[in-house]
Protein backbone atom coordinates (compact mmCIF):
# COMPACT_ATOMS: atom_id res chain seq x y z
CA UNK A 1 0.00 0.00 0.00
CA UNK A 2 1.39 3.28 -1.37
CA UNK A 3 2.07 6.06 1.67
CA UNK A 4 0.32 9.55 1.40
CA UNK A 5 3.09 12.81 1.59
CA UNK A 6 3.11 15.09 3.98
CA UNK A 7 3.13 17.79 1.54
CA UNK A 8 0.75 16.90 -0.33
CA UNK A 9 -1.88 17.30 2.42
CA UNK A 10 -0.24 20.87 3.27
CA UNK A 11 -0.70 21.99 0.22
CA UNK A 12 -4.71 20.44 -0.18
CA UNK A 13 -5.56 22.02 3.12
CA UNK A 14 -3.97 25.43 1.68
CA UNK A 15 -5.85 25.28 -1.19
CA UNK A 16 -9.19 24.46 0.78
CA UNK A 17 -8.64 27.16 2.55
CA UNK A 18 -8.29 29.85 -0.20
CA UNK A 19 -11.09 28.32 -1.69
CA UNK A 20 -13.23 28.67 1.57
CA UNK A 21 -12.53 32.39 1.18
CA UNK A 22 -12.95 32.16 -2.29
CA UNK A 23 -16.45 30.70 -2.23
CA UNK A 24 -17.26 33.64 0.75
CA UNK A 25 -16.36 36.84 -1.51
CA UNK A 26 -18.44 35.51 -4.55
CA UNK A 27 -21.42 34.21 -2.69
CA UNK A 28 -24.56 35.87 -4.06
CA UNK A 29 -24.63 37.20 -0.23
CA UNK A 30 -21.45 39.02 -0.17
CA UNK A 31 -22.25 40.09 -3.81
CA UNK A 32 -25.27 41.94 -2.50
CA UNK A 33 -23.38 43.26 0.32
CA UNK A 34 -20.59 44.86 -2.04
CA UNK A 35 -23.49 46.37 -4.08
CA UNK A 36 -24.61 47.93 -0.58
CA UNK A 37 -20.88 48.97 0.18
CA UNK A 38 -20.88 50.91 -2.72
CA UNK A 39 -23.92 53.03 -1.18
CA UNK A 40 -22.22 53.29 1.97
CA UNK A 41 -18.38 53.31 2.27
CA UNK A 42 -18.10 53.04 6.19
CA UNK A 43 -20.42 50.09 6.14
CA UNK A 44 -18.03 48.60 3.66
CA UNK A 45 -15.23 48.85 5.73
CA UNK A 46 -16.43 47.55 8.75
CA UNK A 47 -18.07 44.77 7.11
CA UNK A 48 -14.87 43.96 5.18
CA UNK A 49 -13.04 43.96 8.30
CA UNK A 50 -15.65 41.52 9.48
CA UNK A 51 -15.23 39.22 6.76
CA UNK A 52 -11.36 39.65 6.96
CA UNK A 53 -12.00 38.44 10.54
CA UNK A 54 -13.85 35.77 10.14
CA UNK A 55 -11.83 34.74 6.73
CA UNK A 56 -9.33 34.39 9.36
CA UNK A 57 -10.68 32.07 12.08
CA UNK A 58 -11.45 30.03 9.04
CA UNK A 59 -7.95 29.78 8.37
CA UNK A 60 -7.05 29.32 11.61
CA UNK A 61 -9.10 26.79 11.64
CA UNK A 62 -8.32 25.04 8.59
CA UNK A 63 -4.81 25.13 10.19
CA UNK A 64 -5.59 23.42 13.34
CA UNK A 65 -7.70 20.95 10.81
CA UNK A 66 -4.34 20.54 8.78
CA UNK A 67 -2.67 19.58 12.11
CA UNK A 68 -4.62 17.11 13.63
CA UNK A 69 -4.30 15.52 9.86
CA UNK A 70 -0.90 15.48 9.68
CA UNK A 71 -1.00 13.65 13.53
CA UNK A 72 -3.87 11.36 11.69
CA UNK A 73 -1.34 10.50 8.80
CA UNK A 74 1.30 10.13 10.85
CA UNK A 75 -0.99 7.65 12.77
CA UNK A 76 -1.91 6.07 9.64
CA UNK A 77 1.56 5.71 8.05
CA UNK A 78 2.39 4.03 11.45
CA UNK A 79 -0.70 1.67 10.91
CA UNK A 80 0.02 1.09 7.32
CA UNK A 81 3.60 -0.39 8.30
CA UNK A 82 1.96 -2.69 11.03
CA UNK A 83 -0.60 -3.80 8.05
CA UNK A 84 2.15 -4.23 5.81
CA UNK A 85 3.56 -6.95 8.68
CA UNK A 86 0.47 -8.08 9.08
CA UNK A 87 -0.22 -8.62 5.31
CA UNK A 88 3.27 -10.71 4.57
CA UNK A 89 2.14 -12.46 7.63
CA UNK A 90 -1.09 -12.91 6.15
CA UNK A 91 0.43 -13.85 2.89
CA UNK A 92 3.29 -16.78 4.80
CA UNK A 93 -0.77 -18.21 6.34
CA UNK A 94 -2.17 -18.05 3.49
CA UNK A 95 0.42 -19.88 1.31
CA UNK A 96 0.58 -22.79 4.81
CA UNK A 97 -3.13 -22.99 4.30
CA UNK A 98 -2.84 -23.31 0.42
CA UNK A 99 -0.47 -26.11 1.42
CA UNK A 100 -2.90 -27.82 4.13
CA UNK A 101 -5.66 -27.11 1.45
CA UNK A 102 -3.88 -29.23 -1.11
CA UNK A 103 -3.32 -31.78 1.64
CA UNK A 104 -6.85 -31.51 2.95
CA UNK A 105 -8.37 -32.14 -1.00
CA UNK A 106 -6.58 -35.15 -1.00
CA UNK A 107 -7.84 -35.93 2.25
CA UNK A 108 -11.18 -34.60 1.38
CA UNK A 109 -11.51 -37.32 -1.61
CA UNK A 110 -10.53 -39.54 0.80
CA UNK A 111 -12.98 -38.10 3.17
CA UNK A 112 -15.60 -38.29 0.13
CA UNK A 113 -15.26 -41.96 -0.75
CA UNK A 114 -15.61 -42.79 3.02
CA UNK A 115 -18.86 -40.18 3.21
CA UNK A 116 -20.51 -41.69 0.18
CA UNK A 117 -20.64 -45.19 2.29
CA UNK A 118 -21.28 -43.21 5.24
CA UNK A 119 -24.26 -42.00 3.37
CA UNK A 120 -25.05 -45.44 1.56
CA UNK A 121 -25.15 -46.89 4.96
CA UNK A 122 -26.99 -44.09 6.68
CA UNK A 123 -29.58 -44.88 3.77
CA UNK A 124 -29.23 -48.50 4.51
CA UNK A 125 -29.94 -47.54 8.48
CA UNK A 126 -33.12 -45.85 7.54
CA UNK A 127 -34.22 -48.25 5.51
CA UNK A 128 -33.40 -50.75 8.51
CA UNK A 129 -35.16 -48.06 11.05
CA UNK A 130 -38.18 -47.43 8.89
CA UNK A 131 -38.80 -51.26 8.76
CA UNK A 132 -38.40 -51.39 12.29
CA UNK A 133 -40.90 -48.59 12.59
CA UNK A 134 -43.54 -50.64 10.88
CA UNK A 135 -42.34 -53.72 12.59
CA UNK A 136 -43.00 -51.64 15.91
CA UNK A 137 -46.58 -50.63 14.83
CA UNK A 138 -47.59 -54.06 13.76
CA UNK A 139 -46.13 -55.24 17.31
CA UNK A 140 -48.74 -52.44 18.88
CA UNK A 141 -51.28 -53.50 16.79
CA UNK A 142 -50.43 -57.38 17.48
CA UNK A 143 -50.12 -56.12 21.37
CA UNK A 144 -53.23 -53.76 20.96
CA UNK A 145 -55.33 -57.07 19.47
CA UNK A 146 -53.75 -59.29 21.91
CA UNK A 147 -55.04 -56.87 25.06
CA UNK A 148 -58.37 -56.98 23.50
CA UNK A 149 -58.52 -61.04 23.47
CA UNK A 150 -57.00 -61.14 26.86
CA UNK A 151 -59.82 -59.24 27.82
CA UNK A 152 -62.27 -61.27 26.22
CA UNK A 153 -60.90 -64.24 27.26
CA UNK A 154 -60.38 -62.19 31.12
CA UNK A 155 -64.67 -61.81 30.83
CA UNK A 156 -64.82 -65.52 29.39
CA UNK A 157 -62.97 -66.43 32.81
CA UNK A 158 -65.03 -64.48 34.90
CA UNK A 159 -68.10 -66.61 33.36
CA UNK A 160 -66.27 -69.64 33.85
CA UNK A 161 -65.93 -68.88 37.56
CA UNK A 162 -69.09 -67.97 37.79
CA UNK A 163 -70.50 -71.26 36.21
CA UNK A 164 -68.16 -73.30 38.29
CA UNK A 165 -69.39 -71.68 41.72
CA UNK A 166 -72.83 -72.48 40.52
CA UNK A 167 -71.53 -76.10 39.81
CA UNK A 168 -70.03 -76.13 42.86
CA UNK A 169 -73.09 -74.90 45.18
CA UNK A 170 -74.85 -77.97 42.72
CA UNK A 171 -71.91 -80.12 43.66
CA UNK A 172 -73.02 -79.19 47.09
CA UNK A 173 -76.51 -79.84 46.85
CA UNK A 174 -75.94 -83.65 45.37
CA UNK A 175 -73.27 -84.20 48.33
CA UNK A 176 -76.32 -83.57 50.77
CA UNK A 177 -78.52 -85.33 48.46
CA UNK A 178 -75.72 -88.42 48.27
CA UNK A 179 -75.50 -88.45 52.62
CA UNK A 180 -79.10 -88.58 52.44
CA UNK A 181 -79.51 -91.55 50.13
CA UNK A 182 -76.81 -92.76 51.73
CA UNK A 183 -78.43 -92.99 55.17
CA UNK A 184 -81.47 -94.26 53.67
CA UNK A 185 -79.38 -96.84 52.17
CA UNK A 186 -77.84 -98.08 55.20
CA UNK A 187 -81.97 -97.82 56.72
CA UNK A 188 -82.96 -99.82 53.88
CA UNK A 189 -79.72 -101.87 54.00
CA UNK A 190 -80.36 -102.67 57.81
CA UNK A 191 -84.04 -103.49 56.94
CA UNK A 192 -83.04 -105.76 54.24
CA UNK A 193 -80.54 -107.58 56.78
CA UNK A 194 -83.54 -107.94 58.81
CA UNK A 195 -85.63 -109.34 56.46
CA UNK A 196 -83.35 -111.47 54.46
CA UNK A 197 -83.94 -114.60 56.76
CA UNK A 198 -87.62 -114.38 55.72
CA UNK A 199 -87.13 -114.03 51.92
CA UNK A 200 -84.65 -116.72 52.25
CA UNK A 201 -87.60 -118.85 54.09
CA UNK A 202 -90.36 -117.63 51.08
CA UNK A 203 -87.42 -118.15 48.40
CA UNK A 204 -87.50 -121.91 49.94
CA UNK A 205 -91.33 -122.03 50.11
CA UNK A 206 -91.29 -120.80 46.64
CA UNK A 207 -88.98 -122.87 45.42
CA UNK A 208 -90.77 -125.76 46.54
CA UNK A 209 -94.20 -124.64 45.07
CA UNK A 210 -92.26 -123.82 41.81
CA UNK A 211 -92.65 -127.25 40.29
CA UNK A 212 -96.41 -127.00 40.87
CA UNK A 213 -96.59 -123.37 39.64
CA UNK A 214 -94.26 -124.21 36.10
CA UNK A 215 -96.98 -127.35 35.71
CA UNK A 216 -99.83 -125.11 36.07
CA UNK A 217 -98.54 -122.37 33.73
CA UNK A 218 -98.01 -125.12 31.46
CA UNK A 219 -101.03 -126.44 31.91
CA UNK A 220 -101.99 -122.62 31.20
CA UNK A 221 -100.23 -122.23 28.10
CA UNK A 222 -101.56 -125.56 26.55
CA UNK A 223 -105.18 -124.21 27.51
CA UNK A 224 -104.21 -120.91 26.10
CA UNK A 225 -103.01 -122.72 22.89
CA UNK A 226 -106.10 -124.96 22.73
CA UNK A 227 -108.13 -122.20 23.22
CA UNK A 228 -107.05 -120.55 20.10
CA UNK A 229 -107.05 -123.66 17.89
CA UNK A 230 -110.86 -123.43 18.87
CA UNK A 231 -113.59 -121.58 16.81
CA UNK A 232 -111.97 -118.01 17.62
CA UNK A 233 -115.40 -116.71 16.20
CA UNK A 234 -117.27 -118.54 18.61
CA UNK A 235 -115.20 -115.97 21.59
CA UNK A 236 -117.12 -113.06 20.44
CA UNK A 237 -120.93 -113.32 21.10
CA UNK A 238 -122.65 -110.26 19.60
CA UNK A 239 -125.80 -108.81 21.99
CA UNK A 240 -128.64 -107.70 19.87
CA UNK A 241 -128.96 -103.29 19.98
CA UNK A 242 -132.82 -103.72 21.52
CA UNK A 243 -130.67 -105.49 24.40
CA UNK A 244 -127.83 -103.14 24.54
CA UNK A 245 -130.57 -100.07 24.34
CA UNK A 246 -132.36 -101.95 27.46
CA UNK A 247 -129.39 -102.38 29.10
CA UNK A 248 -127.60 -98.50 28.80
CA UNK A 249 -131.01 -97.24 29.72
CA UNK A 250 -132.05 -96.00 25.89
CA UNK A 251 -135.09 -98.29 26.07
CA UNK A 252 -137.91 -99.70 28.26
CA UNK A 253 -138.89 -102.53 25.81
CA UNK A 254 -138.01 -105.54 28.18
CA UNK A 255 -139.95 -108.11 25.74
CA UNK A 256 -138.10 -107.22 22.34
CA UNK A 257 -134.70 -106.38 24.25
CA UNK A 258 -135.92 -110.45 26.04
CA UNK A 259 -137.00 -112.11 22.65
CA UNK A 260 -133.54 -110.61 20.60
CA UNK A 261 -131.62 -112.08 22.78
CA UNK A 262 -133.14 -115.49 23.07
CA UNK A 263 -132.33 -115.47 19.38
CA UNK A 264 -129.50 -114.35 19.11
CA UNK A 265 -128.46 -116.93 22.12
CA UNK A 266 -130.49 -120.01 19.87
CA UNK A 267 -127.92 -119.04 16.92
CA UNK A 268 -124.50 -118.76 18.56
CA UNK A 269 -122.72 -121.38 17.97
CA UNK A 270 -120.84 -122.56 21.13
CA UNK A 271 -117.05 -124.82 21.22
CA UNK A 272 -117.10 -127.50 23.37
CA UNK A 273 -120.33 -128.56 22.58
CA UNK A 274 -120.25 -130.91 19.77
CA UNK A 275 -121.67 -134.28 20.23
CA UNK A 276 -124.95 -135.37 22.86
CA UNK A 277 -126.18 -132.98 25.06
CA UNK A 278 -125.94 -135.29 27.58
CA UNK A 279 -122.07 -135.67 27.16
CA UNK A 280 -120.55 -136.53 30.49
CA UNK A 281 -118.24 -133.55 30.14
CA UNK A 282 -120.95 -131.23 30.69
CA UNK A 283 -123.15 -133.22 33.18
CA UNK A 284 -120.37 -133.58 35.39
CA UNK A 285 -117.95 -130.22 35.26
CA UNK A 286 -115.70 -131.97 38.35
CA UNK A 287 -114.85 -134.72 36.02
CA UNK A 288 -112.95 -132.31 33.57
CA UNK A 289 -109.43 -131.68 33.33
CA UNK A 290 -107.17 -129.07 34.57
CA UNK A 291 -106.60 -128.76 30.86
CA UNK A 292 -109.90 -128.73 30.22
CA UNK A 293 -111.37 -126.18 33.13
CA UNK A 294 -108.22 -123.68 31.83
CA UNK A 295 -109.50 -123.71 28.22
CA UNK A 296 -113.20 -123.64 29.38
CA UNK A 297 -112.57 -120.83 31.51
CA UNK A 298 -110.63 -118.66 29.30
CA UNK A 299 -113.46 -118.88 26.98
CA UNK A 300 -116.30 -117.96 29.63
CA UNK A 301 -113.81 -114.92 30.37
CA UNK A 302 -113.74 -113.67 26.79
CA UNK A 303 -117.40 -114.06 26.16
CA UNK A 304 -118.22 -111.97 29.12
CA UNK A 305 -115.59 -109.49 28.23
CA UNK A 306 -117.02 -109.05 24.85
CA UNK A 307 -120.70 -108.81 26.02
CA UNK A 308 -119.41 -106.10 28.60
CA UNK A 309 -117.59 -103.96 25.72
CA UNK A 310 -120.57 -103.94 23.98
CA UNK A 311 -122.80 -102.27 27.05
CA UNK A 312 -120.18 -99.50 27.58
CA UNK A 313 -118.07 -101.04 30.43
CA UNK A 314 -114.26 -101.31 30.33
CA UNK A 315 -113.34 -103.93 32.82
CA UNK A 316 -112.23 -107.06 32.10
CA UNK A 317 -111.80 -110.41 34.10
CA UNK A 318 -108.55 -112.32 34.59
CA UNK A 319 -108.23 -115.94 34.87
CA UNK A 320 -105.69 -117.21 37.21
CA UNK A 321 -105.06 -120.35 39.24
CA UNK A 322 -106.65 -119.13 42.27
CA UNK A 323 -109.62 -118.49 40.14
CA UNK A 324 -109.18 -122.11 38.28
CA UNK A 325 -108.99 -123.34 42.24
CA UNK A 326 -112.31 -121.70 43.54
CA UNK A 327 -114.35 -122.78 40.26
CA UNK A 328 -112.68 -126.77 41.33
CA UNK A 329 -114.08 -126.51 45.01
CA UNK A 330 -117.17 -125.15 44.48
CA UNK A 331 -117.90 -127.39 41.99
CA UNK A 332 -116.96 -129.88 44.54
CA UNK A 333 -119.70 -128.24 47.27
CA UNK A 334 -122.34 -127.91 44.79
CA UNK A 335 -125.04 -130.49 44.25
CA UNK A 336 -125.10 -131.63 40.41
CA UNK A 337 -128.55 -130.67 39.84
CA UNK A 338 -128.19 -127.31 40.90
CA UNK A 339 -125.48 -126.89 38.21
CA UNK A 340 -126.03 -124.66 34.65
CA UNK A 341 -124.21 -127.05 32.39
CA UNK A 342 -126.59 -127.45 29.85
CA UNK A 343 -126.68 -124.56 26.82
CA UNK A 344 -130.33 -124.19 27.18
CA UNK A 345 -130.65 -124.04 30.94
CA UNK A 346 -127.19 -120.81 30.88
CA UNK A 347 -129.43 -119.35 28.28
CA UNK A 348 -132.47 -119.12 30.42
CA UNK A 349 -130.64 -118.28 33.58
CA UNK A 350 -128.88 -115.54 31.60
CA UNK A 351 -131.88 -114.01 30.16
CA UNK A 352 -133.85 -114.46 33.04
CA UNK A 353 -130.77 -112.21 34.94
CA UNK A 354 -130.81 -109.78 32.73
CA UNK A 355 -134.98 -109.46 33.08
CA UNK A 356 -135.25 -109.12 37.19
Amino acid sequence: MKKISKNVLLVSSVGLAGSAFAVTNTHPVFAASNAATNANSSQDVASAQTQVNEAQKEVDQTQSQLNAAESQLSTANNNLDQKNANLQNAKEAVDNANSKVASASRYNSFIQSNLSQAQSDLDSANKDYQDAVKDNQDQQRTVADAQSDFKEKNNQLDEIHKKNSDINAQIDSVNSDINNYQSQISDLQKTKDELSPKLDAAQEALNAKQPKIDAATQDLQNAQKDLGEATSTNEQFTLPQSYIDYVTGKSTDWDTAKNDLQEAAASHTYPFTAGDASDNVYDDPSALSDSDRKRLNLYVKNLIDSINSQVGSTNKMTVTDGSLEFSQALHARVPKQQLCLQKVQCDQVSIKHHGT
